[in-house]
């Protein structure tokens, strides 16, 4: 994954602004960066959202990711959450107090919590508002996956308190920018779902991206199809059982339907449902350690077309 888009004009970022931009980056992170043994080139190693991010900062110039890590003492670290689309941490600065980073996918802002921030701030207004998501709905339109920047600097005890409103910490951030990060189909994506179809095989699509990223990359893949139903989990959830079944065959197939289910998945919050299917496909180069655990199979090549019914692999 790559960083192809911002609404942040880089070149007249202060150099105030860059070093909050670059720690919120480098620090809200777990990623890192290690040597390929195979060929000896150095590379981003963790979520590709954040792998992204830390390339991006490091084509820029901007200061070591390790150096900034290692300069802060992180207090508390909040991993990503499908439910409420964000993640971060508590961190503890060397020279002025405590800091709340944020990476969120999307979300409304008051901007309402005084900020000891040692950067210029704007509030974010009805227009401000409008523009974000003007920006996020083409990002995602693009099939970009859009990450909302942000941080806080405050006491220690707001900044413990804001970390654990699970469902309402976003609404007192201060906005950074917006990232767009494309994730470019792999090779032979199409023709792969093309002959699962052939086969009787139908290929369904579970994300937690926008959902006009979703309906793009499926129609990339072409996954979706004419007469076809994007839904959101919480949306399909309050349905009545009835209509649930009356749609499945449209959305998404389910084990208590009486299909037979297989999930793909890489990462960590794909565990769940790679247990639960009646079979679970992990990726063997770029899957986190949870998804393999909670897999049936590994891919060792990381690709699609190895479960395809033409494939050599297949016997």
């Amino acid at each position: 994954m790559t960083v192809v888009a911002g609404c942040v004009s880089i070149h007249t970022l202060t150099p105030q602004l860059v070093e909050v931009f670059n720690a919120a980056i480098a620090i809200n992170s777990t990623a890192f960066e290690d040597v390929d043994p195979e060929n000896g080139v150095a590379m981003f190693i963790g979520s590709k959202t954040e792998t992204a991010l830390l390339k991006f900062a490091k084509e820029l110039s901007w200061t070591n990711y390790k150096v900034t890590r290692d300069a802060v003492n992180v207090i508390q670290m909040v991993p990503f959450s499908s439910e409420r689309k964000s993640m971060g941490c508590v961190a503890r600065l060397p020279d002025r107090g405590h800091c709340l980073y944020i990476k969120v996918v999307y979300c409304d802002s008051e901007n309402d919590v005084p900020s000891s921030s040692a950067v210029e701030t704007t509030p974010i207004r009805e227009l401000e508002e409008g523009n974000i998501s003007w920006t996020i709905t083409f990002y995602a339109s693009q099939t970009l996956r859009t990450i909302v920047l942000c941080y806080l600097e405050h006491g220690l005890q707001t900044m413990m308190r804001l970390i654990m409103m699970i469902w309402r910490w976003t609404s007192h951030y201060l906005d950074l920018g917006i990232t767009g990060i494309e994730d470019p189909l792999h090779e032979g994506v199409r023709e792969a779902v093309a002959d699962c179809n052939k086969a009787g095989v139908v290929v369904k699509m579970c994300t937690g991206d926008n959902m006009l990223t979703t309906r793009a990359i499926a129609l990339q893949c072409r996954i979706y199809t004419p007469g076809g139903i994007i839904m959101e989990g919480p949306h399909f959830r309050l349905l009545p059982p009835d209509v649930m079944k009356t749609i499945v065959p449209r959305l998404q197939t389910l084990k208590e339907l009486g299909d037979i289910v297989g999930v793909m998945g890489e990462g960590t919050n794909n565990g769940p449902a790679l247990k639960t299917a009646h079979v679970g496909f992990a990726m063997g180069i770029t899957g986190t350690e949870v998804a393999k655990e909670a897999s049936d199979i590994i891919l060792m090549d990381d690709n699609f077309f190895s479960l395809s019914p033409f494939s050599p692999n297949i016997r």
